[in-house]
Parts: structure tokens; C-alpha cells; sequence
């Protein structure tokens, strides 16, 4: 899928995410502040993926976006030679589903321009103790069978580094699914600071 940006008034991205329902019948507003997104949006090249790509693509189309394009089939099928190399990409849900989750970092990362943002939301051990840890949950959460691999705090920023991103900002969070650890959805911004991985 392509959007084309419209000529819409432009305020901050939230205010479109916040109308959006998320799977859990949590209003969108309730995760991030898309502030840290507002300057870097307007006349940028969006790449959305994951599932339901096509909601918050329309929200980056409306708020001013240069293109946007939508990729919800396997991430390791992403090529930039084929589909192409964006400013902003914009990432949720998927680092927690991965098998190799650096490998899913490095090839976002190869889809991004030196400099450019990605957006990105994880679930993340909310446990001070654990923050450097990953936590392999082979049966899925309660509700979701998807099998998960759940970083703690910090190690979801150390995996951003390892993969060639500077984090930028905690954009929010909201709560996480049900389990007997402390989770929470975060959601990151990372800058684009090394070549891109090959």
C-alpha cells in the first residue's frame, strides 16, 4: 500500500492516534506522545510495518507525510534495494514477536536513511531488577498464543544500539499484557547513526 500526504492542518500525529482503537479497546492516545514525531513528519517518506499497517499509515498520511508505504508481510522479506529507503519508519508490536530480534532492528535499520527516525514499540519487562534481561515465553501470554522474547528496559535500548540506532526519547507507554511479571508497552524513538548493516 502507498498514501499520498494531503494538504490536511497539521498538528501532532497523537491527536489522528488517539481516534484509533488498539486490539486491546485502549484509545491509541493512551500509548505514546507523537510530539517527538511532529518535526519529522511533515514531507517525509513513511515505512509502516507490521500488523494493522494500514491505520497508522492513514495517520502519518494525514498529518502530513510526503508517502507512506505499508509492509505487513514477513519483516525479513524487506529489501531496500526493492522497496526503497525512508525517513521515518514506524515499527509496533513485532520486536516482542521476533525469533531473532536484532536481526528484525538490523534490517529496519537497513531501510533508513543515516539520520532519519525510527518510532518503535515493544513489550518490556516494568521491573527495575530484570531491566538488563530478555525473558523467553516459548507459549505465548494469556490471550496470545504468539511465542515472545521480552526485553527488559534497558536491554530493548541496548538492542536498539547494537543494531546501529541512538535512542532519542521515550514517546509513552501504556499498560502491557496480562502476565505475572510487570509489563508495559513502551514505545521509543532511535536516530539512524551508523552505516547501514549488510
Amino acid at each position: 500500500m502507498s498514501v499520498s500526504g494531503g494538504e490536511h492542518s497539521y498538528r501532532w500525529l497523537g491527536e489522528m492516534l488517539e481516534a484509533l482503537p488498539d486490539p486491546d479497546g485502549l484509545p491509541f492516545g493512551e500509548t505514546p506522545t507523537w510530539r517527538e514525531l511532529a518535526d519529522w513528519m511533515v514531507g517525509r517518506r513513511v515505512l509502516v510495518v507490521g500488523d494493522d499497517a494500514e491505520q497508522a499509515a492513514t495517520a502519518f498520511a494525514v498529518r502530513g507525510a510526503a508517502s507512506v508505504q505499508t509492509y505487513e508481510r514477513s519483516w525479513n522479506e524487506l529489501d531496500p534495494e526493492r522497496h526503497g529507503i525512508f525517513e521515518i519508519v514506524y515499527c509496533d508490536g513485532l520486536l516482542d514477536r521476533a525469533a531473532e530480534p536484532l536481526a528484525l532492528l538490523r534490517t529496519l535499520r537497513s531501510m533508513i536513511t543515516l539520520g532519519g527516525l525510527l518510532a518503535i514499540g515493544a513489550t518490556v519487562l516494568d521491573d527495575p531488577e530484570r531491566s538488563e534481561y530478555l525473558r523467553f515465553v516459548p507459549d505465548g501470554l494469556p490471550g496470545d498464543p504468539g511465542w515472545r522474547l521480552i526485553p527488559g528496559r534497558l536491554a530493548f535500548r541496548w538492542m536498539l544500539q547494537a543494531s546501529g540506532f541512538e535512542v532519542q526519547a521515550a514517546l509513552g507507554e501504556r499498560p502491557g499484557p496480562s502476565d505475572p511479571l510487570p509489563l508495559v508497552s513502551e514505545y521509543l524513538s532511535a536516530t539512524a547513526v551508523n552505516g547501514r548493516p549488510g
